[in-house]
């Protein structure tokens, strides 16, 4: 594949998976795909598959930043979108091997995704004094 083809192919894997389309995704997986990233580790097209669907629970779109080719690499740079979580800033590293993606390598922070959102430390004293004053009327 020509370094045009390997950018197509790599940008098609993650916009198919954020928009639902999972048969795309797979078709350009090999069977043997492994994937690493901040949030899980698979092996196989049917697990990466697996993995994205539930990724695709929490995000709304991508915004595609930049994109690098090398030999049979790709890195691709972009922005995750998510709702709760706000824009993931996130880096993807795609390998190809016999024109199929072979490996799937992501970097981002998680913490937006897997931190529960916690109200304030030490919550509202003043009211919590207010309420006993009015048990003791």
């Amino acid at each position: 594949m020509s370094a045009v083809e390997l950018a197509a192919a790599a940008s098609r894997c993650l916009e198919s998976w954020v928009s639902g389309d999972f048969a795309t995704t797979r078709a350009l997986l090999s069977d043997d795909v492994t994937f690493a990233g901040p949030m899980a580790a698979t092996e196989g097209a049917d697990d990466y598959v697996s993995g994205v669907e539930r990724m695709s629970e929490m995000v709304t779109g991508v915004e595609l930043q930049r994109l690098i080719v090398e030999g049979d690499d790709v890195c691709i740079m972009y922005d995750l979108l998510a709702e709760e979580a706000g824009p993931l800033h996130t880096v993807g590293w795609y390998h190809f091997r016999d024109d199929k993606i072979d490996s799937v390598r992501a970097y981002f922070d998680p913490r937006p995704l897997t931190e529960k959102k916690q109200p304030p430390q030490g919550g509202f004293p003043q009211f919590a004094a207010s309420l006993q004053v009015c048990a003791d009327i």
